[in-house]
């Protein structure tokens, strides 16, 4: 291989590995974070609803309407009816 084409092919995969290097933190902070802010909030209000709302046990909110969403960790404060995830 030429000099020269191994400098450019060199250049460009350094090229990409800063893109690279940049990207992935910007995805992670840009849209991953902003799910699991979404997600929690979304976990509170269901948990909410089931707990105060219709007076279910907090056990069957988790298994029935959390489901997937189960690897929160929630807070419940029944004195001022309000729930952290």
């Amino acid at each position: 291989m030429r000099k020269g084409k191994k400098n450019f092919l060199l250049k460009c995969s350094a090229g990409c590995l800063i893109v690279l290097v940049i990207a992935l933190p910007v995805s992670f902070f840009g849209w991953v974070l902003p799910a699991f802010y979404i997600g929690s909030g979304y976990v509170a209000k269901v948990v909410g609803s089931v707990v105060f709302t219709a007076e279910r046990p907090f056990e069957s909110a988790i298994e029935e309407d959390v489901g997937p969403w189960n690897f929160f960790s929630i807070d419940i404060d029944k004195d001022t009816q309000s729930v952290t995830a």
